[in-house]
């Protein structure tokens, strides 16, 4: 497994579905940032709001992508958005990448769509841009073909980065950043993400 921890330099080992931070467990592990979230005091995303007691797990935001593009929350607006966190050390988040990819391309005319978000672009003791790591994520994306963004981490997306310590991470979010369901900890197979996907757009679509 892969276990985040959000402020220190980690070693990071493939094990299983998904990928620990905090220790090296075999001898193939290589050295990895966690993810380095700007501070924000302004920003407020731990909260319950009117809708109904959902948890809002993605406040606003406005962050660049691999891609280049300037993102905020409006990416979300009418959308079932499947948020996955990933990083460019975990095989089990890589592997399941073009999956993901697919499903994101069959499902946008019924407005589904996928998110990732890098954990690790970031040096964490200095908050700067890791050009290496940007360099390995975008041979990554190419690889597995996907076009769905991959957001850098920010202060609207703290409470989402926060809640787990393993990649791959992912929820289900509304249009309005409300976690729907339950979060899926560690890597699925094309089957699985297909029942998951299909199960979320039947209930909150």
């Amino acid at each position: 497994m892969k276990k985040l921890r959000l402020s220190a330099l980690l070693m990071a080992a493939l094990i299983c579905t998904s990928c620990n931070f905090y220790e090296v467990e075999d001898d193939q592990s290589s050295t990895s940032l966690a993810p380095s979230i700007p501070e924000n005091p302004t920003a407020s995303v731990s909260r319950k709001d009117k809708c109904e007691g959902l948890t809002q797990v993605v406040g606003e935001f406005t962050t660049q992508g691999l891609d280049g593009k300037t993102y905020d929350q409006t990416l979300f607006a009418g959308k079932l958005t499947l948020l996955n966190l990933w990083g460019t050390f975990c095989g089990p988040c890589v592997k399941e990448m073009p999956y993901l990819g697919e499903f994101h391309r069959y499902f946008a005319e019924v407005d589904f769509q996928v998110v990732g978000v890098l954990s690790d672009i970031f040096d964490p003791s200095t908050g700067d841009l890791l050009p290496n790591k940007k360099t390995q994520a975008d041979a990554i994306v190419k690889q597995t073909g996907v076009t769905y963004p991959s957001l850098y981490p920010c202060a609207g997306l703290r409470n989402f980065i926060a809640s787990t310590e393993y990649i791959p991470y992912s929820i289900f979010i509304d249009e309005h950043g409300h976690q729907l369901g339950e979060a899926i900890t560690g890597s699925m197979t094309e089957s699985q993400w297909n029942k998951a996907i299909v199960n979320a757009i039947n209930l909150y679509m």
